[in-house]
């Protein structure tokens, strides 16, 4: 990816056109993790209490350069994290990730997603950020520091604040951070709400009846798991969860391609027999069908693509789905720019379980 302002100046046109106990404080304060049968010493951090309580995906990772790798992944690839590693003398203890529904107006439209760094103290964070502010790709990210925390956002976010409402306060948020494990939470249909945003509710709603007619989640599904690697991630499901009968292919179908837009028609000349009709559209939500294949157990399966053989599986799977993540952001947004780092995902889910697992694009694959 090109650096610099160019790049920047790039994405802004182109915008026009994740049953384990966890105890978090309510006021700002670390999320205390009780998990015996985890692998690795159970870890407190403080990050769930700077994610916005909307948020459909919350991640949490031990500080290592893997670990590093992967989370940045998560994040836009505009922030550039992705092309530097923190200096090995900064004093790192946990990283993070979110993606929540924006509520508020930006120069720029889309989720807010957010990159977390959790310092060992205040003063550490303040040394982070100073090398945050002269690291490569500089000007492409806002740091925002609080305390021990720095939130890293679009640099056109001025102000990120400690929301008034977090997923520390969640009910259904479980984590279940170790020093050897990270831990995801993860909602469905809270990701369709993230990536459609507040200005679309067709839209929005035309995604959350795939999420339940395509694939059979609940609308408050809810699903906490744990990864050593940042590729396959297990756990289970907090609230609600996938239940084939929910599913119903030409409903989803048809959702999606409500969205489709025709943006011009053209007539040929006739002929003496024939006469032709070409249609310029806008395949909008319709594109998911194309880079999207769901498989459930009891309808068949949705979409144009074989299912691969080797996606991981758990056991007695109703629901398995593979994603293309790029076309999924980009025909939900409307943003053409978005590309993603993470550039598939699959999930693999029974009545109380689910397997997520990543493909990276190449770079992010140590």
């Amino acid at each position: 990816m090109k650096q610099g302002k160019k790049s920047w100046g790039r994405r802004r046109v182109t915008a026009v056109i994740a049953g384990i106990t966890g105890v978090a404080a309510v006021t700002v304060g670390a999320v205390l993790l009780i998990n015996t049968a985890a692998e690795g010493t159970p870890q407190a951090t403080g990050i769930p209490a700077y994610a916005p309580a909307n948020s459909d995906t919350l991640v949490v990772a031990p500080y290592t350069e893997n670990w590093w790798a992967k989370i940045t992944a998560m994040a836009p690839r505009e922030f550039m994290l992705d092309q530097i590693t923190p200096d090995h003398d900064l004093k790192i203890a946990h990283i993070g990730y979110s993606r929540s529904q924006d509520t508020v107006e930006r120069p720029v439209p889309g989720p807010l997603r957010v990159f977390f760094i959790e310092a060992a103290d205040a003063a550490e964070a303040g040394r982070i950020a100073t090398w945050l502010k002269s690291a490569t790709g500089y000007d492409h990210r806002a740091i925002h520091v609080n305390g021990s925390i720095i939130a890293i956002t679009a640099a056109w976010i001025k102000d990120y604040n400690v929301p008034s409402q977090s997923m520390a306060s969640d009910p259904q948020f479980r984590t279940a951070l170790t020093d050897k494990k990270a831990s995801m939470w993860f909602s469905p249909v809270r990701e369709a709400a993230s990536l459609t945003g507040v200005g679309n509710p067709e839209k929005t709603k035309a995604l959350e009846t795939y999420v339940e007619k395509g694939m059979g989640f609940s609308n408050d599904t809810a699903w906490s798991g744990t990864s050593s690697d940042g590729q396959s991630w297990s756990g289970t499901f907090t609230a609600g969860g996938v239940d084939p009968a929910r599913v119903n292919f030409t409903d989803a179908s048809s959702a999606l391609m409500s969205q489709r837009k025709v943006l011009a028609t053209m007539d040929t000349k006739p002929g003496q027999n024939t006469k032709s009709t070409y249609l310029v559209s806008d395949p909008g939500l319709s594109a998911v069908l194309t880079t999207t294949t769901v498989s459930v157990s009891s309808a068949g399966s949705l979409g144009t693509n074989a299912m691969p053989s080797n996606v991981p599986s758990v056991q007695d799977a109703k629901m398995t789905a593979v994603q293309n993540l790029t076309t999924l952001t980009r025909a939900a947004t409307g943003d053409p720019g978005d590309s993603e780092s993470v550039t598939s995902r699959s999930m693999s889910a029974n009545g109380t379980e689910m397997i997520m697992s990543f493909t990276y694009a190449p770079t992010q694959e140590k």
